[in-house]
């Protein structure tokens, strides 16, 4: 995995589409963190990468909720605890 600096990015953006061409993703960094990731689309893949991507943010945030709630101990709740939690949420 490579990383780019923002004022990398900003000062020299043609070496770093020549750069991304070559690498195929990069991490685009500020202050040496990461703030974004800089992956190549082209025109016939464009609306297969955006839904892939997407349902790939989806699966990372259901996984992020099922390690919350097995913290909580919620894994371990019974059906039936779960059916009444459904019920109480749905008179709200």
């Amino acid at each position: 995995m490579k990383f780019l600096p923002v004022r990398e990015f900003r000062l020299h953006p043609g070496a770093v589409w020549r750069r991304l061409r070559q690498e195929q993703e990069l991490v685009l960094t500020a202050k040496g963190k990461p703030i974004g990731l800089l992956t190549p689309l082209d025109e016939a893949s464009f609306e297969q990468t955006i839904r892939m991507w997407r349902q790939a943010r989806g699966m990372a945030a259901l996984a992020q909720l099922q390690q919350e709630a097995r913290a909580k101990g919620l894994d371990r709740l019974k059906p039936a605890k779960v059916e009444a939690e459904i019920r109480r949420l749905r008179r709200r």
